[in-house]
Formats: C-alpha cells, sequence, structure tokens
C-alpha cells in the first residue's frame, strides 16, 4: 500500500507544474514583470509604491518619437529601504549589441548619501537581449556603476535583469 502511495505521490508532482500557465507574450501582463539585479553585492528587486505620479514600483517608457529610447525606472520602498533606480539609453543601437547607460543619476539612495552618479570612466550598459514592439515586452541585461562625490560609497549594480511589459 505504501508503494502505491508513493507511485501516486510523485505523479502527482509531474502534474502539479503546469507549463500552461506560464505567461506567454500574448497574455503579460504588468504582473509578470521580472526586474532584479544585484547592489553591492546584495539582491535587489523593486519593492512597495515609490515612483510617485506613476505609481508602483517598475515603470518601463518606450519614447519612440524623438529618441527612439527607453527609460527603466525602479524603486525600493518599505520601512528600511527607500531607493531608486534609473535608465535610459538609445534603442536603435542597444537592440545590436550593449549599449551605454545614457542617464547621470542613476541610483538614489535617500537612506543615506543620496544621489549616485554615472561613472563615466567604466562601460555601464544596458544590452537588449529582445524587444517585442508587438506585445510592448523589453527584456535585457543591464551593469553600472554610481558615484557620489560626497560620501566614500560606491554603487556597484551587477546581474542586472529584466523582462517587462512597456508603455
Amino acid at each position: 500500500m505504501k508503494k502505491i502511495l508513493l507511485l501516486l505521490l510523485t505523479f502527482s508532482l509531474f502534474f502539479a507544474c503546469n507549463k500552461d500557465d506560464e505567461p506567454t507574450p500574448e497574455n503579460w501582463t504588468e504582473d509578470d514583470n521580472i526586474f532584479r539585479c544585484k547592489v553591492n553585492g546584495v539582491d535587489w528587486e523593486p519593492e512597495g509604491d515609490g515612483l510617485g505620479f506613476s505609481g508602483g514600483n517598475l515603470d518601463v517608457y518606450y519614447e519612440s518619437f524623438f529618441n527612439n529610447a527607453i527609460q527603466i525606472r525602479a524603486s525600493k520602498d518599505n520601512d528600511n529601504v527607500s531607493q531608486f533606480l534609473s535608465m535610459f539609453v538609445g534603442v536603435d543601437l542597444a537592440v545590436n549589441g550593449k549599449s551605454e547607460i545614457l542617464t547621470n543619476n542613476v541610483f538614489v539612495d535617500y537612506n543615506s548619501c543620496g544621489n549616485y552618479f554615472r561613472d563615466t570612466t567604466v562601460f555601464n550598459f544596458i544590452k537588449f537581449i529582445e524587444i517585442d514592439s508587438i506585445n510592448n515586452i523589453a527584456e535585457g541585461e543591464f551593469e553600472f556603476i554610481g558615484l557620489n562625490s560626497d560620501c566614500p560609497d560606491t554603487i556597484k549594480v551587477t546581474d542586472g535583469y529584466f523582462k517587462a511589459k512597456y508603455r
């Protein structure tokens, strides 16, 4: 009896993970957005509702009229942390490989030194893996270093990844 029960339990685990529940580009929503990185080696993901006028904690905006660029803004706002990350990059260049982040003020930490500006002595980049212009989904990787001349801290953002619906 125990063997039959164990066998049934094992089979039920195989069917518990249903791939039909995974989002596809056609049914992708903002709830399916992924944004993560490491800030000075510590995992960092958007949290709370700290983006002000646009609400939420992640905003991806594609501006096609003037700059043909994407701006990504993410915030982490809870009881202990109030931080903001911002990146702006031209899409034409980034689709063909890594592109330099154009934002000067890349990171804000309201709990410590405040504004961190892009380190212009290193290559700070966004690399788009895919831009789905039919379903408005952008996927990519990023990395940058932020400096604050008033503070000895350096913000090193590594292992950045996003897949998000853009507006």
